[in-house]
């Protein structure tokens, strides 16, 4: 460990193959896929897709790179990413393969791979902060990363899901409202307004994983349209419902 103004040339070489990992592993060979599937006219407007948000990963993991130390330590920096770190980067990979697709019209056996792919997304989220817990190695980077790939993630998988599938188009107002909830306290804090810590909540994080769960339902391409429209309006409300309550506790409207 180093100090933290500081980035270690390991680390700073593990995020050099982060980097060249996006370009030719993930962006190359799923461009070389849509060749193998005979469909080369899909392989650039896929590799738009996957390229925006494959920079955007690698962007942020370059964004916090300094912050690669414990949330209490922040004097001190691993010189490496470490194992939790790279799962939650495994996670990114398979979301940058899912948001080529929003480009895309889907076909044949394409029909199966969003589900599978936000599937891997959703449960290498469960795993990465036991990992993380378990080998010590809770990061601020390691946070931030969780973070970012957790809202980009939802709103992605919904776009393809209304897209391709059966997934009523307001259902964007549930990955939206993360947005809009950021926003509202940046927003706080730029005019100078407090902003309350949120308490500990029962229910945050079992509605974050239900919202996840749902999403990743409903990519199945084989459910009626009739049952996921109401089962997004039964999980929608109480979510947008547990943002509107944690945005009145940050501004102290409620206690």
């Amino acid at each position: 460990m180093v100090h933290a103004r500081t980035i270690p040339g390991q680390l700073r070489w593990q995020w050099y193959f982060v980097v060249s990992a996006w370009l030719l592993g993930v962006v190359g060979l799923g461009s070389a896929w849509y060749w193998w599937m005979d469909e080369p006219g899909l392989a650039g407007t896929w590799a738009l897709g996957a390229i925006l948000v494959g920079g955007f990963v690698v962007a942020t993991v370059r964004l916090h790179l300094r912050r690669n130390h414990p949330p209490n330590r922040p004097e001190r920096t691993f010189s490496t990413l470490g194992p939790a770190t790279l799962i939650t980067l495994i996670r990114g990979g398979c979301l940058t393969v899912l948001a080529g697709m929003v480009l895309v019209s889907p076909a044949g056996v394409h029909w199966w791979l969003p589900a599978g792919l936000y599937a891997g997304v959703a449960g290498l989220d469960w795993i990465d902060g036991r990992v993380a817990r378990r080998t010590n190695r809770v990061t601020v980077l390691g946070e931030r990363l969780d973070m970012a790939l957790d809202t980009a993630g939802l709103l992605i998988a919904t776009i393809v899901a209304i897209r391709w599938y059966h997934l009523p188009v307001w259902y964007l107002c549930m990955p939206a409202a993360r947005y809009v909830y950021r926003a509202g306290i940046g927003l706080r804090e730029r005019r100078g307004k407090p902003v309350f810590p949120l308490s500990d909540s029962r229910i945050r994080r079992p509605m974050a994983g239900l919202q996840m769960a749902f999403v990743a339902i409903a990519l199945l391409p084989i459910l009626p349209k009739r049952a996921i429209v109401i089962g997004a309006a039964i999980v929608m409300i109480p979510g947008l419902l547990v943002f509107v309550r944690d945005y009145l506790a940050v501004t102290g409207r409620i206690g």
